[in-house]
């Protein structure tokens, strides 16, 4: 049984929420203006950016009609 299925939008928001924790702990310690964490967390954003386009490659397109039975969809007046 899997408590956390991994999909798309389980790994997104994970790594959305990391940067967003990530800011909030940083604000509430004062570190933002340290270099260390300004790349840390530029990193995260990245990483949730090459996600996002490593997913949105991967996409197949999915056909909402079936082969055997076409329908037609011209307008009668």
């Amino acid at each position: 049984m899997k408590y956390f299925p991994i999909n798309i939008d389980t790994i997104s928001l994970a790594l959305v929420g990391l940067v967003a924790v990530g800011f909030f702990i940083g604000g509430m310690l004062e570190v933002l203006n340290l270099f260390i964490i300004k790349a840390l967390i530029i990193l995260g954003f990245l990483g949730v950016l090459v996600i996002a386009v490593h997913f949105a490659i991967r996409n197949e397109v999915k056909k909402n009609r079936p082969e055997y039975k076409p329908q037609d969809d011209t307008v009668k007046a």
